[in-house]
Order: C-alpha cells, then sequence, then structure tokens
C-alpha cells in the first residue's frame, strides 16, 4: 500500500492521505479518494501512478464521500480513463444538506450567510474551491467485496459526516 501526501499550489502539505494498491500483473489498482482539484496535486499523483506503472485504463478510484478535498480531482481521472467508484446518496450537495437541517438562503440568512463567508475565506486563503466538477462513476454500496493485490476490502457505512460516505475494512 503505497500512502501519498498532496501538497498544494503553495507548497504546503495538506492532510489529505490518498492509498494506492497496485494490483498484481495484469490486474486493476486501487486508488482511495482522488484529493484536492489542484495542478500540483495532480502532477503529484501523475508522479506516483508513473512510478508504480499503473495506467487510468488500470485504476479505479473509491471515493470516501464527495467533498472537494477527497474528490477533487475525479474528473479528471474519469476523463483519463479511471473507473470512479461512489456511493450516489453523495450527490447530496450542501445546500441540500442545509436546507435538510433548517437553514435556508431566505429562512436563517445569518447562518447561511456565514457558511457563504466561511467558504469564500477557505477558497481565498488556501486556493481550493468546494465546488466538484460532475464525473461519471460506478454506484457502489455498503457490502460490496472488493478485490486488489493481496487485500479483500468490505465497502461499510459511515454515515454521519455524509449522507453516503463509505469506508473499506
Amino acid at each position: 500500500i503505497y500512502k501519498v501526501l498532496q501538497k498544494t499550489d503553495r507548497g504546503n502539505t495538506t492532510e489529505i492521505n490518498i492509498f494506492i494498491i497496485p494490483g498484481k500483473k495484469g490486474e486493476r489498482s486501487l486508488m482511495i479518494d482522488a484529493g484536492f482539484q489542484d495542478e500540483n496535486c495532480l502532477a503529484q499523483m501523475e508522479g506516483v501512478l508513473k512510478e508504480l506503472d499503473i495506467s487510468y485504463e488500470d485504476l479505479d478510484v473509491f471515493l470516501t464521500h464527495k467533498h472537494h478535498d477527497h474528490s477533487g480531482l475525479a474528473s479528471v481521472y474519469a476523463d483519463r480513463g479511471a473507473t470512479i467508484y461512489m456511493n450516489p446518496l453523495e450527490e447530496r450537495h450542501q445546500d441540500k444538506v442545509l436546507h435538510s437541517v433548517g437553514v435556508t438562503e431566505e429562512g436563517t440568512p445569518e447562518v447561511w450567510d456565514m457558511f457563504e463567508r466561511v467558504r469564500k475565506v477557505v477558497e481565498n486563503h488556501n486556493g481550493w474551491t468546494f465546488e466538484v466538477q460532475d464525473f461519471l462513476y460506478k454506484p457502489i454500496a455498503p457490502g460490496v467485496v472488493l478485490h486488489y493485490g493481496d487485500y479483500t476490502f468490505e465497502t461499510i457505512d459511515l454515515k454521519g459526516h455524509t449522507f453516503g460516505q463509505l469506508g473499506l475494512f
């Protein structure tokens, strides 16, 4: 298992760990999460994939959840031929999450504005974006068994942080 710490374009090491499990010869490999939508992060991941001799066509990307720091490069990887797996419940976006707990632009403008201010501060400070571009993915749910290299995983439900967050056990 290879662990990659991504670096932003400002050279700061982030808290995002991406794990890659190379498949056996002729088999598919697994990347867990896709990291930030950032040119330096992409270049770093391209280098790792080249070093491990993994082509995008032989790469499966398991997204734990659809936040910008875990799925930012998913659209790039999908466009290059990787297969993306994600729980479809992750399609519920922040505005839907906020609405589900009673926070709306009309009904609670002060709270809504606070979320917008925080989003803008983070974007301006770190150069990150909270927006995740759409990408094609294959739906996956709890209880699916996956095999990569010498590892066997079962997808497990980790609801709480997001509606459809999944993990691997």
